[in-house]
């Protein structure tokens, strides 16, 4: 269990200087027995909270001790049941007294063995329910409430009767209902829906999709970075409900370009992994991805990144080609190929790997045939004819450059009577190849590679052939 580090620091800070009067002689049971026959016995309100208070400290020693046994034995006492009694309005209980049990259990919630089955038998999540039916307005009490769940919902049991009963619809409905805009109360409910999306199908948490988009249209970085988060978590599942909604949210895809352009790299990163998730749409939505100059932010963004995020940019241009001159001509007008080449030439693998397959894609797609020593020209060429030899690189690679070759002798086989400058860049291509750059593969074991190197052999046969 990951607890909630916005609990933590919270009860600490409002704990005591120390907690040295914590440590006595009594056992941890004979304590737990004090604490409940006080609680139980107390004269005042005051007297109550003071109590509630000492609980909630001991809670916080032994939780910040990481003492798995003395949880246990916690929660084999009665005081859960004592707190939860708290939360329950029909005792009568003041909210202040409330909310401090409930910070107890929140604690209780996240120790160390609050995966525990018997947090499953305790009903915390319908009690908490029973809070937000009657619409209290507390800020703290809420935020303490959702991050109870959300601890709740790390435990599969809970997790899966909480879905099932759709208790996580009716705080939805909640937060919607009173248009809630307080930072911490908001954090603590996409803590809650996170919480519930981890190791989940989409279908269980599809409901989520929406309000997540709709909380992130509040003009609060730390707010909109957690959405961001769940979106990007979300869409790992790759499902189409999830892509076809998405497109349908125009507000959420312009407000997805500002978050491309963010200098925050966890912002960048779930905002560039949203996008690649999208890629996966029909040709319809590529064609929104465009419109919605997404791609033009990326292109303007890729120079700037790291490598990694390079990486993943030009996974999604290649993606986003889909086999359509017009998106091919899209890049060519917007300069990217200017750039291109510090990509390709940066020395990483798999950053090497996918400039390559997108510069093969972009010169199969080219109607224009004289485009191509002007996107692949002589100095890219020399790289990928020595990308052959590179080691690293495995057969799939070869084949593909072997394959880009080929294809590029093909059309030079008609470029005898086109100018002097196309002319020479196909020459240099036969002259590569007449002096033996394919002779390393003309015995290799792999069929598909060798029966390239005969077909291209061919070629320089015809290409040298007396012209009648």
């Amino acid at each position: 269990m990951n607890s909630n580090p916005m609990m933590i620091h919270n009860d600490i800070n409002n704990g005591p200087p120390n907690s040295q009067f914590l440590l006595n002689s009594e056992s941890i049971s004979q304590r737990l027995k004090t604490f409940a026959f006080n609680i139980n016995h107390s004269q005042s309100f005051t007297d109550t909270n003071n109590n509630l208070y000492l609980v909630r400290c001991f809670l916080m020693d032994i939780f910040l001790n990481n003492s798995k046994p003395s949880f246990s034995e916690i929660i084999d006492s009665e005081i859960p049941q004592i707190l939860l009694n708290f939360l329950k309005n029909h005792y009568g209980n003041d909210l202040i007294n409330r909310i401090e049990a409930a910070r107890s259990l929140l604690i209780l919630t996240a120790g160390p063995d609050c995966n525990d089955e018997k947090l499953a038998t305790m009903n915390i999540g319908q009690i908490a329910m029973e809070y937000f039916d009657e619409k209290v307005e507390s800020n703290e009490m809420t935020e303490v409430i959702m991050t109870l769940l959300a601890n709740l919902s790390l435990c599969e049991a809970n997790k899966k009767k909480m879905l099932e009963e759709d208790i996580v619809g009716k705080v939805l409905n909640f937060a919607l209902d009173n248009d809630l805009t307080e930072t911490r109360v908001l954090a603590s409910l996409l803590f809650l829906i996170k919480s519930l999306c981890f190791n989940s199908n989409y279908a269980d948490v599809e409901c989520f999709l929406e309000p997540v988009i709709h909380i992130y249209e509040i003009d609060d970085l730390q707010i909109q970075e957690e959405c961001l988060e769940i979106l990007a978590q979300m869409g790992e599942m790759i499902n189409a409900n999830y892509i076809n909604r998405i497109f349908k949210q125009e507000t959420f895809l312009k407000g997805l370009n500002g978050a491309l352009k963010s200098k925050e790299n966890a912002i960048f990163q779930n905002a560039l992994n949203i996008v690649s998730n999208l890629t996966y749409g029909n040709e319809g939505q590529i064609d929104i991805l465009f419109e919605n100059h997404l791609i033009s932010t990326l292109i303007e963004q890729i120079k700037h990144q790291t490598f990694a995020n390079q990486q993943e940019i030009m996974n999604i241009f290649s993606s986003v080609l889909k086999d359509k001159n017009e998106n091919f001509e899209f890049f060519y007008k917007k300069k990217f190929y200017e750039i291109f080449p510090q990509l390709l030439f940066s020395g990483r693998h798999f950053l090497k790997m996918e400039s390559l397959e997108f510069l093969f894609s972009s010169i199969y797609l080219a109607q224009n045939k004289e485009i191509i020593p002007i996107i692949c020209p002589i100095d890219i060429l020399n790289f990928i004819i020595g990308e052959l030899r590179n080691e690293e690189n495995s057969v799939d690679c070869a084949i593909e450059i072997l394959s880009f070759i080929e294809y590029l002798m093909k059309i030079g086989m008609n470029i005898e009577k086109e100018g002097d400058f196309m002319l020479k860049y196909y020459r240099n291509i036969f002259e590569y190849v007449e002096n033996g750059v394919f002779d390393l593969f003309e015995l290799h074991e792999n069929n598909m590679v060798s029966n390239i190197v005969i077909r291209v052999k061919e070629i320089i046969h015809d290409y040298y052939k007396p012209k009648k």
